[in-house]
């Protein structure tokens, strides 16, 4: 009996998942000739949306690769400026890419009155990978 409802339970889940998730699909076809494709009716293109978040991935490369080069050499001067350099270069991205784009991570949602958060692709879905 216990088994049953956990089984119901699960079924019901994964209903639900679907639907929401075919929901998104369906509102994202709506807007994609106008916008991102993420439902919020911008007029953000995908392609401007994935080329800056490609930029801000080669930049997190990058700095994770300069901040190993500063745990082995912490008094390069050169690797410290270059450090700072890429710094600002991801903040400025980030900005760019939550105002034009929505929220790059759930703490970057600034919206007062709603929770911008959902409406991009999440990872695991083919739209966020493209």
């Amino acid at each position: 009996m216990e088994r049953m409802d956990r089984m119901e339970r699960m079924e019901r889940m994964e209903r639900a998942n679907r639907m929401d998730r075919s929901e998104r699909n369906e509102r994202g076809e709506r807007n994609e000739r106008n916008g991102c494709g993420c439902g919020c009716g911008c007029n953000n293109s995908r392609d401007d949306c994935a080329s800056l978040l490609d930029r801000i991935r080669k930049i997190d490369f990058s700095l994770v690769e300069t901040i190993l080069f500063l745990d082995v050499y912490p008094c390069s001067t050169e690797a410290l400026e270059y450090y700072h350099k890429l710094r600002k270069m991801r903040e400025e991205l980030v900005a760019k890419y939550q105002a034009t784009c929505g929220p790059l991570t759930a703490y970057g949602n600034d919206s007062e009155c709603e929770w911008n958060w959902i409406k991009s692709p999440w990872p695991w879905e083919l739209e966020a990978n493209r």
